[in-house]
């Protein structure tokens, strides 16, 4: 009797589960039926309007072709805000709607970027760009059919503006538009104006800049006796709107033209050991101004440190060194031979006032020449230099 008790129980038991499960497993379906709202994304919205743009393009319903694009623009507000331009701006000129006046600055801007990604697919850098452009299918279906969009337009009667920009968008090489824009039939035009614009507000933006330099130093009364040197130093610092601002290191190592005396630990010491080291902050203001060159003013203060006797640990030899004040005033020519590099050429008259109490007169002040080599440029001016001017 018992062992039928204990049967029937398990019977009982598995009978409970097995109807749990079933009816758990039940609510669970009921609800995966329920769940049919859902955000739309923007990835999901720029997949379908990639299809349906060039569809609708084909059937020539353009008004619903600039419904899809503003629709794509609003629900991606914040990505790829350069490839729904570049198609509203071409539609607009096959609709007749086209306003040079309403471009704005900014339009060059995406031009950069458009040219830009030309260069990415050829060098196959899809990730660097992954934000504007991402390799699949749709993509470069669509980027196809804007070409062809573009190219339908050149056979238009089109005004300058509308030339350009279907040019630019038709051709597969990088199109530099600056000598374009400068044509006579441009003259006057608002495009050239807002590219004026632009352009100046790129050429201004502070930069970083940097280089080495060489050259002479040659000491100038009674100091001559310190003897000509070579010089080798560097710079760093920053240039906006024609100003610049650097801070500068350079050595100046070499021997006395004969021995001169210092006072060494009380006692008059002759030395032939002339070494100078410099430090200091140089500002320099363009003057005159060409496309790849620059006639500028320099003016810098600092610090000029010479050795006469070095120090030495194993011989216990503590050293001798003199402190001058280096104030610098010159005129420099630089000659960019590309959108970031220049080589330039400085004269500067440096004042020097060393004493050395007790020992020989070295006072006296000095002519530097200085061959520079130096690179200025930020990301943005090199995008623009690199792939639009």
């Amino acid at each position: 009797m018992t062992k039928t008790y204990v049967h029937f129980f398990r019977i009982f038991f598995l009978f409970c589960l097995c109807s749990f499960s079933l009816r758990s497993f039940s609510q669970t379906d009921s609800l995966d039926k329920l769940m049919t709202r859902r955000p739309l994304t923007c990835w999901e919205v720029e997949y379908n309007c990639k299809y349906l743009i060039p569809e609708y393009y084909a059937n020539g319903k353009l008004d619903s072709v600039n419904i899809l694009l503003n629709y794509w623009q609003k629900k991606c507000r914040w990505n790829n805000n350069e490839i729904i331009e570049r198609a509203r701006l071409l539609l607009s000129i096959q609709m007749g709607t086209f306003k040079e006046e309403n471009l704005k600055p900014a339009v060059f801007h995406q031009l950069t970027d458009y040219n830009r990604n030309k260069v990415s697919y050829k060098v196959n850098r899809y990730y660097n760009y992954r934000y504007y452009y991402r390799q699949s299918t749709e993509d470069s279906l669509f980027d196809a059919f804007i070409n062809i969009m573009a190219k339908k337009l050149k056979t238009k009667q089109l005004s300058p503006a509308e030339q350009l920009l279907s040019r630019l968008y038709s051709d597969s090489a990088i199109v530099h538009i600056d000598t374009m824009i400068r044509n006579k039939k441009f003259d006057g035009t608002y495009l050239q104006k807002i590219y004026k614009h632009y352009k100046d507000s790129i050429l201004h933006q502070p930069c970083m800049e940097a280089g080495l330099y060489t050259g002479y130093f040659n000491p100038l009364g009674n100091n001559k006796i310190l003897g000509n040197k070579g010089i080798i130093g560097v710079f760093a610092g920053s240039k906006s709107r024609g100003n610049t601002f650097d801070f500068v290191l350079d050595v100046k190592p070499g021997s006395s033209k004969g021995k001169y005396n210092v006072m060494y630990k009380d006692s008059l010491t002759a030395t032939d050991t002339c070494n100078f080291f410099y430090i200091g902050a140089e500002y320099s203001r363009a003057l005159v101004t060409t496309q790849k060159s620059e006639f500028y003013f320099a003016f810098g203060f600092g610090g000029e440190r010479l050795a006469s006797i070095h120090s030495n640990d194993t011989k216990k030899i503590d050293g001798k060194h003199f402190w001058s004040p280096n104030v610098s005033g010159g005129l420099g020519f630089k000659y960019y031979y590309d959108y970031r590099h220049y080589f330039g050429l400085q004269a500067n008259f440096n004042y020097l006032n060393f004493k050395n109490k007790g020992g020989t007169d070295i006072t006296g002040n000095a002519f530097t020449i200085r061959l520079i080599w130096g690179v200025s440029s930020n990301f943005e001016k090199q995008n623009f230099f690199k792939y639009l001017y």
